[in-house]
């Protein structure tokens, strides 16, 4: 079982192009769609073993993503990736 870390919450700019594309990406992961709440375009939850991270992207396109590693490491490498 992986170690569950802390890890900082991180905030992004996703131009409106790359918005879906990320999603899906997510999905890939294995993210699975939570209710979004106001002003929230989508949210996902991952996990991998222990950890789990979140990904929030607003209307405003800034993705917020919160949460632990393994999870946290692995969405924001995708992320990075995309932007």
């Amino acid at each position: 079982m992986s170690a569950r870390e802390t890890r900082p919450t991180t905030t992004y700019s996703v131009a409106p192009a790359d918005r879906e594309p990320l999603h899906e990406r997510l999905h890939g992961l294995g993210a699975v769609d939570e209710q979004p709440g106001p002003y929230e375009a989508w949210r996902t939850k991952l996990s991998d073993g222990a950890s789990q991270a979140r990904a929030i992207l607003y209307q405003s396109g800034k993705l917020v993503v919160s949460g632990h590693a393994p999870a946290f490491d692995t969405a924001s490498a995708m992320i990075d990736a995309v932007g």
